[in-house]
């Protein structure tokens, strides 16, 4: 055992003296001095910038008919007629149904031949009176017989009038709801009219955004049913009070919709344009990086990376307001964010990528952090 033990220890003995002889034929001359150093990792700069920011706040609004009304008659009746078609764009003043008129024509005629006898009756007296020869009395009570009849005649004009059901303003009427011959009477919804050129459109807002929201505010929306199709308009109303318990107040803005391809209870994604600042300073999207709830950019300081804290505001694709932090001039970084880090030394190279290629900071440049490629959505400062 003691022997085999001894034969062990040996070959161990001999591999760890191979294991050096290897290392010192194998390593560079010179030591770790001979082996080559890695470049500083490449940068781009750019200059921050000042332009015209415009702050917005994003919403949901649904549609609605500025004007709306169930369509019924006044009166019952039989429909004799409907003078319209489903989805028919009509004038105010239009004729949509008719009813049977024959009773309050008749009646109609009744008291127009009362009024006209009472009307002569009236005659006779005055004339009397002023030859002397009748008296005072038969004059007044023919006057009010007279009063009386007209306002009968009146009255029955009034129901031959609502025998006829029109439109009470410009729109656009929905489905029919009633067939010719059928009896109706006030409860019964003859069809829909809305008015939706323009077109209604209400949502909520934050309590926080209500200094930038008032009459003549200006708005963008975009509906799914035409996602190509930007719409704009203004806000024509805001609510007279906040919503204690989801501080949210409504507000309700008009767009034009002259072709009337926006319907009421349509949902539209909306952006208020809340305020213009007009000299902000502005910095490319893809140099602004998010970590939690910190944002921070950098610049380079005597060939080594600065890590810059700041607070921005209006994020678009096109640029990042910078409330705080930075002041139009100052270069930061752009490209190559992913192989730098706080006081390491970095390598400044003055040119963008070649077409198609690779940007200087490696392949993980091109992505960075989610915020640096400005893929983060536009909300306003609170």
């Amino acid at each position: 055992m003691r022997t085999v033990w001894k034969g062990f220890a040996g070959l161990l003995a001999l591999a760890v003296a191979g294991g050096g002889v290897w290392w010192w034929t194998a390593r560079p001359p010179g030591g770790d001095e001979g082996r080559p150093e890695r470049p500083p990792p490449a940068v781009v700069l750019a200059e921050v910038a000042r332009a015209p920011v415009v702050r917005t706040l994003e919403a949901v609004g649904s549609t609605v008919a500025a004007e709306s009304v169930d369509v019924g008659a006044k009166s019952p009746g039989r429909i004799t007629s409907v003078e319209f078609t489903d989805g028919q764009r009509v004038e105010r003043g239009k004729v949509l149904v008719r009813l049977d008129a024959e009773e309050a024509r008749a009646e109609l005629a009744a008291v127009q031949a009362e009024s006209a006898e009472v009307g002569q009756a009236l005659a006779r007296a005055e004339e009397l009176l002023a030859r002397g020869s009748g008296a005072r009395a038969p004059v007044d009570d023919a006057r009010r017989r007279l009063q009386a009849a007209n306002a009968r005649v009146a009255s029955a004009q009034k129901r031959l009038e609502d025998t006829e059901v029109r439109a009470p303003f410009a729109g656009r009427v929905g489905l029919r709801e009633v067939s010719l011959g059928a009896i109706v009477d006030p409860s019964t919804v003859l069809a829909t009219l809305d008015s939706i050129s323009p077109i209604a459109l209400r949502m909520s807002v934050p309590e926080q955004a209500l200094g930038g929201v008032a009459p003549g505010t200006r708005i963008r929306a975009r509906s799914a049913a035409y996602p190509d199709r930007e719409e704009e308009g203004e806000i024509h109303a805001v609510a007279s009070r906040v919503d204690p318990a989801l501080r949210t107040i409504s507000v309700e803005a008009r767009l034009p919709n002259p072709d009337g391809r926006l319907l009421p209870g349509m949902l539209m994604n909306v952006t208020i344009d809340l305020e213009t600042i007009a000299d902000a300073v502005v910095a490319p999207p893809m140099a602004v990086l998010v970590r939690g709830d910190r944002q921070f950019v950098y610049r380079i300081r005597d060939g080594k990376a600065e890590r810059a804290p700041v607070e921005i505001g209006q994020r678009t694709p096109d640029g990042v307001h910078v409330v705080r932090g930075l002041e139009a001039g100052e270069r930061i970084v752009v490209e190559g964010l992913a192989g730098i880090a706080e006081g390491k030394p970095v390598r400044v190279v003055e040119r963008g990528p070649e077409p198609g290629g690779t940007p200087p900071g490696g392949e993980e440049a091109r992505g960075g952090d989610p915020a640096a490629t400005g893929s983060t959505a536009a909300r306003p400062r609170s």
